[in-house]
């Protein structure tokens, strides 16, 4: 009977220190959220940041970013801003209109890029600035050619 009292009494205390500094409800972490839409096939998925993504070279995507406070009711963001981390392999277009919300291009050359996104989360006067990150991985589409190459002998 003590050893089920001694489990219960580490299982409570577990429990409250995952909901003391873990939860995101208590600890007030507020979060971005991505709805990502192919252009292509008009799929869309949601996640939180930071998120992964797969696309063919000479595709696109549309992102759109939502603000969550700490109890996951939507909340109002400002001032967001889109960018890559590589302009060589992935191009993005804000949307007209101050939108949280832009779409972003592969270019060519197959690899990895990152689409990125920072919001202020406090409207009004003052600043929390959140950042929000995509991993975006750009595959080869379709062959569209053959080369033949002989072998030496």
């Amino acid at each position: 009977m003590e050893v089920m009292a001694w489990l219960f009494v580490l299982f409570a205390v577990a429990l409250i220190v995952y909901a003391v500094f873990f939860s995101p409800k208590l600890t007030g972490k507020a979060r971005l959220h991505f709805i990502i839409t192919n252009n292509q096939t008009g799929e869309t998925r949601e996640g939180d940041s930071p998120m992964a993504h797969k696309i063919t070279a000479g595709t696109s995507f549309h992102v759109s970013v939502k603000g969550y406070d700490a109890f996951d009711n939507e909340a109002p963001i400002e001032n967001s801003v889109f960018a890559t981390s590589d302009e060589a392999k992935m191009t993005v277009t804000p949307d007209e209109g101050g939108a949280p919300g832009a779409t972003f291009t592969s270019v060519g050359p197959a690899g990895v890029a990152q689409a990125q996104v920072s919001a202020d989360l406090k409207v009004g006067e003052g600043e929390n600035v959140a950042q929000g990150f995509l991993d975006v991985e750009i595959v080869a589409g379709e062959a569209v050619k053959l080369v033949i190459t002989p072998d030496p002998v």
